[in-house]
């Protein structure tokens, strides 16, 4: 089957020259199921016989690299006027079509807001908005992530196999359709293969090391993994009614905190028993190479999470807020009913 088509030519610049303007009859793909920004320029830089992933990238962003990333794309205000708006506006594609919404969880509202326009209508400067905040302080690789399942369906039903959005958000190893395994692309230290344009062919995956750890993937992990998918995703769909200032979510903590039994009688956290109770949650996951920047080792997590809920002012990542809300309430949906309650009484 052929990928399908929409109605609305690009737009090329005035002055791209001959080059850029070879873009131009070629028709806009509509979106697929579920597909990410990067995945759709991934597809029109495949149609579009551009030897160059940066041709496509300034004829579709008016920038050699804002379209290449395949977490955070920028200058995509700009993409919306080269299309027409026929994909949306800028911010619709931002919020549907990137991992975007997960980062703007536990962020308030005017962080968030500058976060957007700055994707939408500039460069993202890491310096401004905070590196940190989207990497967690890690090493910040969010990689590409695909259910085979999922490429072998989208080859045989639309003819070609995408990026689906929701594979990418940090945390999210299982398809929430087949409950699948998921694969990365193979890993590349080089600045060339950050600035690549593909589509997930099963010759450039490789499996997690959730394949190769010696526990089951039959025991409690598998469990684990979903219920943190389910978490991750509900956070996603729901996230402006998350997006609160961090102080409000640590003083949630103190009191999941406090209910769990894991302060002392003056009120102050009691770091052996939180330690200890903390470690048994994250058990079946801990040793496994894509959570360790999130959950560090022993002593060194202990310390972190003592940190975090003392209310370290320094910017966590979701993901890490997220596995403490579901340790201290058990589900995510407890967690987020009773923030939102908190919030709205002190409003």
């Amino acid at each position: 089957m052929t990928q399908k088509t929409a109605a609305t030519s690009i737009t090329a610049p005035r002055d791209a020259g001959k080059q850029l303007a070879l873009f131009r009859p070629l028709t806009i793909l509509e979106w697929l199921p579920d597909e990410t920004l990067y995945s759709l320029v991934a597809r029109l830089h495949y149609l579009s016989g551009f030897r160059r992933e940066s041709t496509t990238s300034n004829v579709l962003f008016g920038h050699p690299r804002a379209g290449l990333r395949h977490d955070f794309q920028h200058s995509v205000s700009e993409f919306e006027r080269r299309t027409d708006g026929s994909l949306g506006s800028a911010e619709q594609i931002l919020l549907s079509h990137t991992i975007l919404p997960f980062f703007l969880c536990f962020s308030d509202r005017e962080f968030s807001s500058d976060f957007i326009r700055s994707l939408a209508d500039g460069y993202w400067d890491s310096s401004t908005l905070g590196r940190p905040f989207i990497t967690g302080s890690t090493r910040g690789c969010n990689p590409l992530k695909a259910c085979p399942a999922c490429i072998k369906h989208d080859q045989e039903t639309y003819g070609v196999a995408y990026w689906h959005r929701s594979h990418q958000f940090p945390g999210v190893w299982l398809c929430a359709v087949h409950d699948s395994l998921l694969m990365t692309v193979l890993a590349s230290d080089s600045q060339s293969a950050k600035y690549k344009l593909r589509l997930p062919k099963m010759a450039d995956l490789q499996g997690s090391s959730f394949e190769t750890d010696s526990i089951s993937m039959a025991d409690g992990r598998r469990t684990f993994l979903r219920i943190l998918r389910d978490s991750i995703h509900q956070a996603t769909d729901d996230y402006s009614s998350l997006q609160v200032s961090s102080s409000s979510v640590v003083a949630l903590f103190a009191i999941g905190a406090q209910e769990k039994g894991l302060t002392n009688s003056n009120g102050r956290l009691h770091i052996k028993r939180m330690g200890e109770s903390y470690l048994d949650f994250i058990s079946p996951i801990a040793g496994l190479t894509e959570f360790s920047e999130f959950l560090g080792h022993g002593d060194v997590t202990v310390s972190e999470l003592a940190r975090l809920l003392r209310g370290s002012p320094r910017r966590t990542h979701p993901l890490r807020y997220i596995f403490i809300s579901l340790w201290l309430f058990g589900d995510f949906s407890t967690f987020r009913e009773r923030l939102i309650s908190r919030t709205t009484q002190h409003f």
